[in-house]
């Protein structure tokens, strides 16, 4: 068919154009105009998602660069990723930092407790010997504040 269409374009640029064209050049025709508008059509289509790609990178581009941590704009989307990776690496070294203090903290509540604990067994031992200290200086018959 395509030798139908050939011969047809061929005759038509040269002016010979035959006022009544058989069924296989209407087919040839037919068909040929098919694949153009498809085609048209698909390139409307991916012109489309351009433009939409284009406007997307464009807003994600200016998102990042009024992020936390740009100090001045930054003129390409290279640097501003580069940009957005630094403030991503600064949350995750202030989360972990934060949790490393959680667990400092956690671990000085523990032993302020533990260390409570002992002084309160330190005073009621203390307060026993002082206990004693009196029976002691009562059965010698000496004054509580006497010392030895």
């Amino acid at each position: 068919m395509d030798g139908v269409h050939s011969n047809t374009a061929a005759g038509v640029e040269r002016g010979e154009t035959d006022p009544n064209p058989n069924v296989a050049e209407v087919h040839v025709f037919l068909a040929a105009r098919e694949r153009v508008v498809e085609a048209r059509r698909l390139f409307a289509l991916a012109n489309d998602a351009l433009r939409s790609l284009d406007e997307r990178h464009h807003a994600l581009a200016s998102r990042l660069a009024m992020a936390p941590g740009s100090s001045e704009p930054v003129p390409t989307l290279t640097h501003l990723l580069s940009a957005a990776d630094r403030v991503i690496d600064a949350a995750k070294k202030a989360t972990a930092d934060q949790a490393r203090l959680v667990d400092r903290d956690e671990q000085a509540s523990d032993t302020l407790a533990r260390e409570k604990n002992n002084l309160s067994a330190v005073e009621a031992q203390t307060e026993l010997w002082r206990e004693d200290w009196k029976s002691a200086l009562t059965e010698l018959a000496r004054p509580l504040g006497d010392r030895l």
